[in-house]
């Protein structure tokens, strides 16, 4: 290659030159096939796995309001004077309760 090359008449400088670019081109054309392999391998493993679906499934308790169809008795009246309406409104309240705590079923 030396004898083609000062055969053309070409400077030294010329010649380094020349060699310096053949050798860019070389590391160039190798880089570029690593990188084009490095693509395609990193292409090829996330092609080859099949994907994978992740489901959580949580169960939850859902409370539903129901009617209750408890019957209030009659609220009787509260007289300061009288002691005895007060214990009447005190079972009232007691009978109120526990039906309340039927529909809750709470008993």
């Amino acid at each position: 290659m030396k004898i083609f090359l000062k055969s053309l008449a070409m400077s030294e400088a010329q010649i380094l030159r020349y060699k310096l670019y053949k050798t860019r081109q070389k590391v160039r054309k190798i880089a570029f096939i690593i990188l084009l392999c490095l693509v395609i391998v990193l292409i090829g493993g996330c092609a080859s796995s099949k994907p994978q679906i992740i489901t959580q499934t949580k169960f939850q308790d859902v409370y539903v309001p129901i009617k209750c169809e408890a019957k209030l008795p009659a609220k009787p009246a509260y007289n300061q004077n009288n002691l005895q309406s007060a214990k009447e409104l005190a079972r009232y309240y007691a009978q109120v309760e526990a039906l309340l705590r039927g529909c809750v079923g709470d008993e």
